[in-house]
């Protein structure tokens, strides 16, 4: 499609990063813009406008007619209910109900059909889009066949996050495909040396752990980075750093000494920043960002950079957060699916995040 392959792979590496954002400014995207067309980026971003609009035509679909024999067919599950029973409580998600005009949960069949389309649709955007391989056809629908009937009949299964995940909008116009990880592992060994800052894997696992990934981790950063202590009024009292400890055997780990030790928190005071926490998952997390940045220390490079040009008052204090652009309690959840606990296990969060902090 005019693209040389190099140009390609670089198109699908960004598509994931900026795949929700290109998709809720394809309006934008259609104009002629003289900043884009001066960007290096301008040829890979129009490469993956293309991949965005091709992946509605790259929507692989079983036959209705073939699904509709399963329909009438009782799944094998086991343990006299008990398999039906967590089936539902965690896998089955809301469809619309056409006759209620309401929501129901999903059939067996209907979850192993959106598990496999999904797949197939996936297989048929990276042989075509990224990896030039080209795609049968015939042989997929063959294929997804006989994956449907396997997973059907619970002789193979995907892992769990790809049964809740696999085909919904998480993962066809989001492209957020971490979704379908079940574990990760984030490491705190650079803790003070992180270009993002030192609140940065702490935000990864926030953001992974919504995503229903588990995350493990270490504390081989104990003693690279320090709390920089607040008073009530918001002034950061002059102390000896606080510097955050662990077993790990990483740089300074265990000795309290590092990148930070030794260092006085600095002396400033502000009024409170009001911080509008945003209605989705990237907003909850970066409201934990603008918490521990008004903690942790060293500062990421672009808030250093800041602080040098404008003095201390352009450090981040702690914020007071406004959570009344947040969906109410039992609201549901559209894209990721399931029901909004509200606020109240944020704002947990925060006050339990200050009151360690503070300590």
């Amino acid at each position: 499609n005019g693209y040389n392959y190099p140009l390609r792979m670089r198109a699908s590496r960004l598509v994931p990063r900026v795949s929700r954002r290109l998709w809720s400014a394809r309006p934008f995207l259609g104009r002629e813009s003289s900043s884009y067309a001066a960007s290096e980026d301008a040829r890979a971003l129009d490469a993956a406008r293309l991949l965005l609009r091709r992946r509605e035509e790259q929507t692989f679909r079983l036959d209705d007619s073939f699904v509709a024999q399963y329909a009438e067919l009782r799944p094998p599950f086991g343990f006299n209910g008990l398999g039906e029973l967590v089936y539902l409580r965690t896998y089955s998600r809301p469809v619309a109900d056409l006759e209620t005009g309401g929501f129901r949960s999903e059939q067996w069949h209907e979850t192993v059909r959106r598990v496999v389309e999904g797949c197939f649709s996936l297989q048929w955007r990276h042989c075509e889009g990224v990896s030039g391989l080209g795609f049968d056809l015939k042989r997929a629908n063959s294929e997804a066949r006989e994956m449907f009937d396997e997973v059907f009949h619970m002789r193979f299964l995907p892992p769990g996050r790809g049964l809740w995940a696999m085909g919904t909008a998480v993962t066809e116009e989001r492209a957020t495909f971490a979704a379908l990880n079940n574990c990760a592992f984030v490491s705190t060994s650079g803790l003070g040396r992180n270009p993002r800052g030192a609140a940065d894997p702490f935000c990864f696992l926030m953001d992974a752990a919504m995503l229903g990934v588990g995350v493990g981790f270490d504390t081989k950063g104990a003693g690279t980075a320090w709390v920089a202590l607040q008073s009530s009024t918001g002034a950061r009292e002059p102390a000896e750093s606080a510097n955050i400890k662990g077993s790990g055997a990483g740089s300074g780990a265990g000795s309290g000494v590092g990148s930070g030790a030794g260092k006085p928190a600095e002396r400033a005071t502000r009024e409170p920043r009001v911080h509008v926490v945003g209605d989705s998952r990237e907003g909850w997390v970066a409201s934990l960002r603008a918490l521990l940045e008004a903690y942790l220390r060293p500062l990421p490079p672009y808030l250093e950079a800041k602080a040098g040009e404008a003095g201390s008052n352009s450090i981040p204090g702690v914020p007071v957060f406004d959570y009344s652009a947040l969906r109410p309690a039992g609201s549901p959840i559209k894209g990721f699916g399931g029901t909004s606990q509200g606020c109240a296990p944020l704002r947990e969060l925060h006050e339990s995040l200050r009151r360690v902090l503070d300590s």
